[in-house]
This record gives structure tokens, sequence and C-alpha cells, in this order.
């Protein structure tokens, strides 16, 4: 044991010494850590080494009945050790989140959209990939961004993004095979092709009640005086109320923003600025000049921005329902070491992880008319599963299809005849 001791305080002192040496090198913050943990690994299989060799020399230096004596006592310190680290690792994994799983109560149904009923189908509309859905209160149609390839919600380039109109039937009404920008405004649905070049001076105008169509012109707003953060006199900067009093009219008071209607995807902040316009008589307006923006928000009351429901589709079903209550289907280990990014469970703290989250079970029952299937899915936590349904029609007969948005997919669940 003196050359592994020796070895030992030896390579101590030496990662001691290791961190001024890397400061004085001029390593960065990353560096020092990740230095210091490779030094240590290697000093720990140093070590390992000296030891092991070490006992070696001793166990070959002793007698046979020693020699016996000592593979007894070996086992049974070997056994001890596993035994106490499968302990510490069974209480570590509980108090890092384990959960015990439960029984899946209905083993014979299929995950979505598998069906439990032969007779009733399930069936998803070829090729649309559902990135976005949204609908005008009182309307029977529904406003969809689309792609013909898969989606992602972290990853936009998965084929061009497009916009339609379709009804409770999923049939596509209305199809913009180029870029657009669309808008809600009450009961207007506004599509303004997309000109990198230009602004559109002109725009399609739906009713969202009846989808019937007109073409609608789209006026520019010009600000006479841009407000200056930094006035190139080098004069203080204009206060804000002074600002809207001195510049501010009739005109600005009748505008308010267009909401537009999300594409989907991911995006770090749900704040979003107004790019459409309109007044009180109903005429559109744009901002050509990007840097006139901020002036129009300070001017008009109405045109400061709004927060983006980020919520692809919400859960809005009659016809699916969760049938019975979730349960803890399996445990997902999340563990490692981290240095200068942070952990992914645990923010931005470096360093040594270990934890658990679950995968929950979900049970869903399907009604169309008097026929009714089930399936399962997974989610999240109890009350949070990873599938959002969005029921577009109201089936009432056994001859009737059910349609619905689920898993960036449009499906058809029916009744086979």
């Amino acid at each position: 044991m003196k050359r592994t001791l020796k070895a030992f305080l030896l390579l101590f002192v030496f990662n001691i010494l290791l961190i001024p040496a890397c400061l004085i090198l001029g390593f960065d913050d990353l560096g020092i850590p990740i230095i210091s943990v490779f030094s240590i690994c290697i000093s720990l299989i140093i070590l390992i080494i000296i030891f092991a060799a070490e006992r070696r020399n001793a166990y070959l230096s002793k007698t046979t009945g020693q020699k016996r004596f000592a593979r007894k006592r070996t086992v049974i310190i070997v056994c001890s050790i596993i035994a106490l680290c499968g302990i510490g690792f069974i209480i570590a994994s509980f108090a890092n989140g384990y959960k015990i799983p439960q029984f899946d109560k209905y083993k014979d149904w299929a995950h979505f959209p598998g069906s439990s009923n032969p007779d009733v189908a399930i069936d998803s509309v070829a090729g649309l990939y559902v990135r976005n859905l949204a609908q005008a209160k009182g309307s029977n149609y529904w406003f969809i961004h689309f792609t013909n390839s898969d989606v992602s919600y972290y990853d936009s380039t998965n084929g061009p993004v497009s916009f339609g109109v379709i009804d409770s039937n999923c049939t596509m009404k209305v199809k913009y095979e180029k870029d657009v920008d669309a808008y809600l405004d009450d009961n207007r649905l506004i599509v303004i092709e997309r000109l990198y070049n230009k602004e559109a001076d002109s725009c399609d105008v739906y009713d969202a009640l009846t989808l019937k169509k007109h073409r609608q012109k789209v006026y520019p707003i010009t600000i006479s005086k841009p407000y200056e953060h930094y006035p190139a006199d080098g004069k203080p900067a204009m206060g804000y109320e002074a600002y809207k009093k001195l510049y501010g009219s009739a005109f600005y008071d009748s505008l308010k923003g267009v909401k537009e209607l999300d594409e989907g995807g991911y995006s770090g902040s749900d704040d979003r600025g107004y790019l459409l316009f309109t007044d009180t008589a109903g005429k559109l307006y744009t901002i050509p000049n990007s840097d006139d923006h901020y002036s129009v928000t300070l001017l008009c009351e109405n045109c400061k921005g709004y927060k983006l429901n980020k919520g692809t589709y919400s859960t809005q079903t009659n016809n699916i329902k969760m049938l019975d209550e979730s349960i803890i289907w399996k445990n997902e280990l999340s563990s490692g070491f981290s240095l200068g990014y942070g952990n992914p469970t645990g923010g931005g703290n470096d360093g040594f992880y270990f934890s658990y989250y679950q995968t929950w079970l979900m049970y869903y029952k399907v009604t169309i008319g008097t026929a009714t299937t089930s399936f399962k899915a997974e989610g999240g936590d109890k009350d949070k599963p990873y599938l959002s349904f969005t029921q577009l029609n109201k089936p009432k007969t056994n001859k009737d299809v059910l349609c619905f948005a689920a898993d960036n997919r449009l499906w058809k669940a029916y009744v086979k005849q």
C-alpha cells in the first residue's frame, strides 16, 4: 500500500498545482475545467494500475492457505461493494425523480393512430403536414399552414410552408402555391403575396364565414418625421408624449394592428409586432420602410404589438375523450457531466447531473354515432399529453366521418361500411 499512498499524494499535489499552471499559461474558463477533469481521470487510472500491481505482488507472496482466505475475503468485499452501490443507486434514483411504473390497463389497444375496434378506421390525409391551424369565430372553415413533407418545429426547412383554407371535412377550398402572409381581422381573412423586392400594393380579402373573395388595395404609411433616439444635431431626444402630440393625428388614432396567422414552428419569443394595419373604414396599410415601425407604435395606441399564442392547436374535441386515468408507463434517465454550457435538465448549472423524467400513457375513446373505438398515446405528465386534438366537424351518425387534426396531420375516422 505504500506505493499506492505515495502515488496518491504525488498525483494529488500535481492536480492541485495544475490549476495555477493553467492560469499562468493563459487557459480560459472553459479550458481549465476540461484539463482538470482529464487530468483527474488519468490520475485515477494510474492509481488503479499501481494498486492492482501492488495487491497482485502481495497475493503471490502468500502461502496456499493464505491465498484461499484472501480469495474468500475478496469475494465478500466485492459482493458487499456491489450491494452497497446498488442500494445507493436505488436511493439516488428515487431521490432524483424515479417513479415506479404502472401496469398498462389496456394492453391490447394500439397506440394512435391504431384502433381497438376493427370496424373503425383512422386514416391520415396523405401529403399534408399541419404546422398551424386557426379559425374565425363562427366560421366552418379552417386556415392552415402546411407542408407537403415532414414537419419539425425546430427546422423550418422541411419543405416550403404553404397556406390554404380547408372546410370541416378536410377538403382544400383555397390553396396558395406562392409565398404569402395571412392575417385575420375579425371575419376578414387577408392574404398578401410575399414580395422580396417591393411591398405588395393589393391583396386578396375573404369573408371568413363564406369565403367570398375580392381584391383590395393596400396603402403605404410614410412617416414625415421619424422618431430619433439620438438626434443628428446632438440635442436631447424628444419625449415620447411630446413626439405623439406634435406628429399625431386622427389618422393614427383610427388605426389598429391586424394579427398575422402564425406559420407555426419554433420561436424563441412570443412577442410580435404588427405588419398590417386597418382603419375604421376597413382600408389596409403597411409600412414600406422598416425604420418607420417604431414611430408608428408611438403615434398609434393600437399598433404596439401583441403576444403570440404559441400553441399549434389546442385540445378541442367532443368525439375524442380521455377514457381513463393516465398511468406512469416508463422512466427515462438523463445523466452526465456538463462543462461550460449548463446541463440539459437543470438549467445553467455546470457539473454532474442525474435525474429521471416519466413518460405517461393516456387512454382515449372515439365516438362516431353509436360506434366507438379506442387507442392510447404517450404524454409528458399526468395531464400533459404529447398529442393535441382539434376536431373539425361534428359527426352524428355511423355514416359520418370524424375529421380532426393531431400529430401535425389531418385525420379521418370512420366506420367501415
